[in-house]
């Protein structure tokens, strides 16, 4: 990155910036673009293409923003925030190795017409990716000085949900699901987590959504952020009922690049010791100790 635009930023991003284009063995490009939406957008190109489309391994990493690289936004309030939430995407992908995934069958890669759309994004690759890692990204803001974003899950959105039955009841299932992953890593409101409870009580899906987030919660404090990765998706194919052959991840080491299927075994350590070996063809519980 280059250094008039690095002194800029906090030092607790500097290092950040250092451990990335460390670990990657190039540097961060940044844009000025004033047409960027939303205000800051970080990418790891290979070639001309994001990882939904990559083809051969010629690494770029680029950090986009709008205006002042300090802009705020209505999810991001502390200046630097969004830009501290890109570098962790790029920080996940390049110090982590935590895989991307490429593309899922039956789901479509994201596509600018509906960036703005949350909900129409949720249901695409790109979302399902992002469920995933901004429930690693967004909690771990405060380590490196910010606040949680303003996208934890507040009491209005769970008044709001209709009363069952759903018309669409696989599509609706997906958004409760998602917002109850979010109350829990986004917030600390005690009172706001017990009442999205109530509600998923009443839906009859409080069960499954406490499974998931106690597999996430273990899994995203994993010292193997790789393995771990195929961990989280494979809970999400449980409980979204997707089947993990469907799924083609990213693969890259350096000098290479391709995509692979969920290994059929894997084992992630978990922080404090032990382990957890996931099987493609589960048991009930979809892992065994």
């Amino acid at each position: 990155m280059v250094n008039g635009i690095k002194r800029q930023l906090p030092g607790t991003l500097q290092k950040l910036v250092d451990e990335i284009e460390q670990a990657a063995g190039v540097e961060i490009e940044v844009r000025h673009d004033p047409a960027q939406e939303p205000t800051a957008y970080a990418r790891a190109l290979y070639g001309d293409h994001g990882q939904e489309g990559a083809t051969h391994d010629s690494l770029r990493l680029t950090l986009s923003f709008k205006g002042n690289i300090a802009a705020t936004s209505s999810v991001y309030r502390q200046p630097f925030a969004v830009v501290a939430h890109e570098l962790l995407h790029l920080h996940r992908s390049e110090v982590l190795r935590a895989p991307g995934i490429h593309s899922i069958t039956g789901l479509p890669p994201s596509s600018s017409p509906i960036r703005g759309d949350a909900v129409a994004r949720l249901f695409t690759t790109t979302g399902f990716d992002e469920l995933v890692e901004h429930s690693a990204i967004d909690p771990s803001l405060p380590d490196y000085g910010f606040e949680f974003p303003n996208t934890g899950s507040i009491l209005e959105t769970w008044d709001a949900f209709p009363k069952q039955p759903w018309e669409n009841w696989g599509r609706m299932r997906w958004i409760v699901l998602q917002e109850f992953l979010r109350v829990q890593f986004l917030t600390k409101n005690a009172h706001l987590q017990r009442h999205a409870e109530g509600v998923m009580l009443r839906f009859g899906m409080l069960t499954e959504g406490r499974w998931l987030v106690e597999q996430f919660r273990w899994l995203l404090a994993s010292p193997d952020q790789y393995t771990a990765k195929f961990g989280m998706c494979f809970c999400l194919c449980t409980i979204f009922r997707v089947p993990p052959s469907e799924f083609m991840f990213l693969e890259r080491r350096p000098g290479y690049l391709g995509i692979q299927s969920f290994p059929p075994v894997f084992t992630v350590p978990k922080a404090g010791g032990g382990q957890i070996t996931f099987h493609l063809e589960p048991p009930k519980s979809g892992c065994s100790r």
